[in-house]
């Protein structure tokens, strides 16, 4: 499942242009695994309460384009 920062549930981003190009080198995006659900943002958390109750939250992937502030989190489940 994939979440805005606000808990809303959002469409995968599409991969990441590559480095170089005309524009010139383009940062990478940032990664990072959140395994400590108190980390994750408590809206997420709220609405993985409330609409998937029955699952068990395994990790959390927070994604960060190379330009923004915005991000996006996987959040991978298992039963």
């Amino acid at each position: 499942m994939h979440f805005d920062s606000w808990g809303t549930q959002v469409t995968p981003a599409g991969p990441s242009p590559k480095p170089g190009g005309p524009a010139g080198p383009m940062a990478p995006a940032k990664e990072a695994l959140i395994q400590d659900a108190t980390l994750r943002p408590s809206l997420i958390t709220t609405c993985l309460q409330t609409h998937f109750s029955g699952y068990t939250f395994l990790v959390t992937k927070q994604h960060t384009p190379p330009a923004g502030t915005t991000s996006e989190y996987k959040i991978d489940v298992g039963e």
